[in-house]
């Protein structure tokens, strides 16, 4: 299933075990290689607490929201050196200018369509 990365944005993350929401979606976080996405920047709470949610830890994708098992699969972003090293290079997809080979402006990424099976 295809998911707009957009319909995502602001979307719950919600708990199998308790049924309650633990979090909202801010954005993915995508490898600039091979354009998969490895984990999702989340917020928790009031203070916005900024955790990574591995999408190997996603139990269902839905086009407003993710579920997991429960809130131990939330983790700092350090937790996940890989997530952490891309977050620090601010290695964003959306907002990023869209060139040609040649080099050419075409504009800029506004949103980006995420294959949930895959």
């Amino acid at each position: 299933m295809l998911i707009s990365a957009n319909e995502l944005k602001d979307g719950e993350i919600i708990s199998l075990e308790s049924g309650t929401v633990i979090g909202k979606i801010r954005e993915p976080i995508v490898d600039p290689h091979n354009g998969k996405v490895l984990a999702f920047d989340v917020r928790v709470g009031f203070l916005t607490k900024r955790v990574i949610l591995s999408s190997t830890d996603i139990i269902e994708w839905q086009h407003n929201g993710l579920i997991v098992y429960g809130m131990n699969v939330l983790v700092e972003p350090i937790e996940i050196k890989r997530v952490f090293n891309l977050i620090k290079k601010r290695a964003r997809i959306i907002g990023k200018r869209a060139l040609t080979q040649k080099g050419v402006k075409l504009g800029r990424v506004e949103d980006v369509y995420i294959d949930s099976t895959t």
